[in-house]
Parts: C-alpha cells; sequence; structure tokens
C-alpha cells in the first residue's frame, strides 16, 4: 500500500484541509501523473495488432492477467451455447435481484462456462463475490473483464470496487480515475473514487497514529 497517501494528498482542499474536496481534473491529472512516475514497471509497447491486455510479472493480478489472455484469444462460441449462457445469465440475474449471492454465483459461473467470452458475466459475478467477501476471485474476475471490455467504465468500477476491498487504495483509485476517463459523468465512478481517497487516508492515519 505504498504511496497510497499521495493520492489523499493530491485530491485534498488546496488549503491542506483534511476533509476531501469535490474531485477536480487538475487534482486526478496531478495524481496519475504522480503514481505513473512513481511506478517502477516499465510497460512494453503493445503490439498493434494485438488485443490483449499487458501482463504483470507479478502481483495479485497476474494470474488473472494470464486468464484473461487466453479468453480475449479464444474461438467464437456456438448459437446454440450463446443463447444457453443467456438463459443461465437471466436467472442469475433474478436471483440477483433479490440479493441471493450464492445461486446467483452458481448461474453466472455456470453462463461463463456456456460462453467465457462474454464480459458481462463476469462482471455480474464480480458483484456477487464481493458480497460473498471472496475478495481476490473478484479482483480475478474484474480483471478479466477489463480484458474482454476496455473501453466500458463498469469494467473500471468493478476493478476498483475489488481492489478497494483489498486494501488497495491507490490502485482502487485509479481505476475509479481511468473509468472517469471513460465517462466523466458517472456518478458512481466519481463517489467510488473518493471513497478511495477517504479510506486511504483514514488508514494511513491509523497507521501513522500506531508508529
Amino acid at each position: 500500500k505504498v504511496g497510497h497517501v499521495e493520492c489523499v494528498r493530491l485530491l485534498r482542499h488546496a488549503n491542506g484541509s483534511d476533509s476531501l474536496s469535490p474531485l477536480s481534473e487538475k487534482h486526478a491529472n496531478a495524481y496519475i501523473g504522480e503514481y505513473q512516475s512513481t511506478t517502477p514497471v516499465s510497460k512494453p509497447e503493445p503490439d498493434a495488432e494485438s488485443t490483449t491486455p499487458p501482463k504483470s510479472k507479478d502481483g495479485p493480478e497476474s494470474k488473472a492477467e494470464e486468464k484473461a489472455e487466453k479468453i480475449v484469444t479464444s474461438p467464437d462460441v456456438s448459437q446454440v451455447n450463446l443463447q444457453k449462457a443467456m438463459d443461465l445469465k437471466a436467472r442469475g440475474n433474478g436471483h440477483f435481484a433479490k440479493k441471493e449471492w450464492q445461486p446467483a454465483y452458481e448461474f453466472y459461473t455456470k453462463a461463463i462456462a456456456s460462453n467465457p467470452n462474454e464480459a458481462t458475466f463476469y462482471s455480474n459475478r464480480s458483484a456477487c463475490l464481493l458480497n460473498l467477501e471472496r475478495f481476490q476471485e473478484a479482483l480475478d474476475d474484474a480483471v478479466i473483464v477489463k480484458a474482454l471490455r476496455p473501453d466500458w467504465s463498469k469494467s473500471f468500477y468493478r476493478l476498483s470496487m475489488a481492489r478497494l476491498s483489498l486494501e488497495r487504495y491507490e490502485d482502487a483509485a485509479m481505476a475509479a480515475w481511468e473509468g472517469l476517463q471513460l465517462d466523466p459523468r458517472n456518478k458512481e465512478l466519481k463517489g467510488l473514487l473518493q471513497t478511495c481517497v477517504q479510506q486511504g487516508r483514514e488508514h494511513y492515519q491509523k497507521q501513522k497514529a500506531g508508529n
């Protein structure tokens, strides 16, 4: 969790107040610039023809990134399996609406087995896993969602929520900010970014008080 306090500092009032300011483009850009400048991992230039996400060599998302690469390059699914998957998703949605997370999770898992190429299945299952407090698995699904739909703001919402559940405050804020670049008016992402900052600051202050 090194450096998440920098996110806090850059999204506070300019006068140094401890209360969070409204989100501003200037502060968000400053935070992202600081994050990128202090991140030691250098990313290779992507192949212009490649649709697979870059993989990190190690870390809590590396295995999910490897799995996502295989899914992105997997063959198309038959019409029979497509329809079967959608029917299973609909059943999962029924349980999801009732906050019945375990059966919803099970139906989304079956839908994925029939059609592993649909991002919404992983997105919904990630939400179920969060509510079941299976946070690393929720993160794994969120990574796959982003790989399948990198232009979908919901992908970054799921990624931010999963990272936040694992107390990775700066990474969670980064994902929320990236989502806002795709959908600047998204109130969920704006609120989530502030939540990441708020919880990150509180965590840092507790650590500081314990030293």
